[in-house]
């Protein structure tokens, strides 16, 4: 069972290719817990999922994703959390951020 985390979070675009979107992701949770993060793409027509392609952390590091999902994310109350998050896509989307509890 999935449960939904409310967390605050700001992505925005920083380097565009012909197919792909990298963006920078911040992120700061209420709590201290570990999550997923589910990436939604929401343009004009409505939402739909996006494939991620890359995940860097602050500190250099490759958390595991898939789809559009990034997995395990720690998150510690009131500390922000830095990604840069590689995405296929040709089109620049605003970006919603689900976090779930593991």
């Amino acid at each position: 069972v999935l449960v939904a985390l409310e967390i605050w979070h700001l992505g925005f675009l920083v380097k565009r290719t012909k197919d792909t979107l990298e963006y920078v992701v911040i992120l700061k949770g209420g709590i201290t817990e570990k999550c997923h993060l589910k990436l939604i793409a929401v343009g004009e027509e409505g939402s739909e999922k996006l494939k991620i392609k890359k995940v860097v952390n602050s500190a250099g590091d490759n958390p595991h994703f898939s789809g559009n999902t990034i997995h395990s994310i720690y998150l510690e109350e009131d500390k922000e959390i830095k990604l840069n998050v590689l995405i296929e896509s040709p089109i620049k989307y605003s970006l919603k951020i689900d976090a779930y509890a593991l």
